[in-house]
């Protein structure tokens, strides 16, 4: 008998935990994921072949390395990225960068309000192209900033987000320092709306100062772009971004990119661009296609040709080698590489770029490693 009151009691007790436990907020977790470019050779113009680090868009220069740390609770949450280049866990004085790249904190009530707050690196309302990844300035593309969302109904989501530069005119700023914060150069409003396997529509307006007070620091974008993927293994996204920081001189950039996976194992991708500044003879054009074989996974062969004509007109489009300026005019860029589950990759080929740099040909002869380790 009396063990069958223990059996009771324990049912009881276990009958009570599951709801209680049920509620409990889902475990933290740690990400990590960096990409390095080893350039065992690579012969600029005249100069003699040499080796090297990259990729050339990481502010501190270098392999780039980037270690998140994330948790995801029951509504609430918080994310960080420490990001560094070479073996420098904390940057030089003389270094670009900062090692702490992007951070949040964000809070859900129900599935209607979500606010954020931090530096984050805010991916809602823009898109990327399929080849090199390239978008345009995000939303919140690590500034100091809160961002207030609604989802009013399934599908819709709006946005609002007031930017808080700390810097003032140079020097660190703060919440009592007295300064009449000028709000039209540091608010920003975006939405989007989309329908499941069909469509979706990204739109946003974003003005914000460097220097907090100093309107000469403001920079104005407006962007949109519309993500196509009704047809199962075809996505295509058409974008636009305006840069209108300047009545003077306003800046367009367009592009359109696409990816088709219907016809395993071959993959074929392309991004277009055209980017064009006030004034004339100021249009550059881009494009680029890449075709991929798998062999047998997770190994696959793959080429990527493509054009940018901008160092030709002084306003480059800049995808090429995360736009640092030698990977222009013309690409030849045949690979092999292995693809894991993870996002994990190692890719190994030979570049030929013509290098046009106004007018004289600067080659770029190279075997770029590029291997990406995540989890």
């Amino acid at each position: 008998m009396k063990k069958a009151w223990v059996f009771l009691i324990v049912l009881a007790l276990l009958a009570l935990s599951v709801p209680i436990f049920a509620d409990a907020p889902a475990a933290g977790s740690f990400h990590a994921w960096n990409q390095g470019d080893f350039f065992p050779v690579f012969a600029w113009g005249s100069n003699s072949a040499s080796s090297g680090w990259g990729p050339y868009w990481d502010a501190n220069k270098g392999i780039d390395q980037e270690w998140t740390f994330s948790y995801d609770g029951n509504n609430y949450g918080f994310n960080a990225t420490f990001e560094f280049g070479m073996d420098q866990f904390v940057t030089e004085p003389t270094a670009a960068g900062q090692p702490i790249s992007w951070f949040a904190t964000y809070y859900k009530f129900g599935d209607l309000v979500k606010v954020t707050i931090g530096k984050p690196r805010f991916n809602d309302y823009t898109d990327f192209t399929v080849i090199e990844g390239q978008n345009f300035t995000r939303f919140g593309d690590s500034d100091f900033m809160g961002i207030f969302q609604l989802f009013p109904v399934s599908g819709l989501s709006v946005a609002a987000a007031l930017y808080t530069p700390n810097t003032l005119g140079g020097a660190a700023a703060n919440a009592i320092a007295g300064l009449a914060a000028d709000y039209g150069d540091n608010f920003g409003v975006a939405a989007s709306y989309a329908v499941a396997n069909m469509a979706s529509v990204k739109v946003l307006y974003r003005a914000s100062e460097s220097a907090l007070g100093d309107s000469s620091t403001a920079t104005k974008k407006v962007s949109g772009s519309v993500s196509v993927s009704a047809i199962k293994g075809l996505t295509a996204i058409v974008g636009a971004q305006a840069d209108v920081s300047s009545s003077s001189n306003t800046i367009i950039t367009a592009y359109l990119t696409a990816g088709i996976s219907m016809f395993s194992p071959i993959t074929l991708n392309f991004d277009g661009a055209i980017k064009n500044a006030s004034g004339p003879g100021t249009t550059a054009y881009f494009a680029e296609i890449q075709g991929e074989y798998v062999v047998a996974a997770p190994w696959s062969v793959g080429v990527q040709l493509g054009y940018d004509g901008g160092s030709q007109t002084g306003v480059k489009v800049g995808w090429f080698d995360g736009g640092s300026g030698e990977w222009t005019g013309l690409q030849i860029w045949p690979y092999v590489k292995a693809a894991f589950d993870n996002g994990s990759s190692f890719k190994v080929g030979f570049v030929y770029a013509s290098a046009d740099m106004n007018g004289a040909s600067n080659a770029v002869i190279a075997v770029p490693i590029i291997y990406v380790w995540a989890f």
